[in-house]
């Protein structure tokens, strides 16, 4: 009786490893089935980018030489000396948003 007994655990348990190793495998995508790179990991550590520093209703933007803007923050500096002008910035992502700390006037 206890042999048989442990044995249902032993299959029973085995069953249920499998099926929860199933439902992860199917339930995640790898870099390389995708081709994408994950956003944490491609918006991380500093980051520096030129363009024009525009203005739409109050939030700023850095207008990239191909059009793309990307919308820019900051605590430490007032955007509106840098307000239409060529600029670089220098800062770190949170989410889709770049936090400056840095900005210099570009050199044409």
């Amino acid at each position: 009786m206890k042999k048989y007994i442990l044995a249902l655990l032993v299959v029973s348990s085995l069953t249920l490893s499998a099926c929860t190793l199933t439902q992860t495998q199917e339930g995640s995508t790898s870099n390389s089935e995708t081709g994408t790179v994950p956003a944490a990991e491609e918006k991380s550590g500093e980051t520096t980018k030129m363009g024009v520093l525009v203005k739409q209703g109050e939030k700023y933007y850095i207008k990239a030489a191909n059009g793309k803007m990307e919308e820019v923050e900051s605590y430490s500096v007032d955007f509106s000396e840098f307000e239409n002008q060529s600029v670089r910035v220098t800062g770190q992502y949170s989410g889709d948003t770049l936090f400056v700390g840095n900005v210099d006037r570009a050199i044409e």
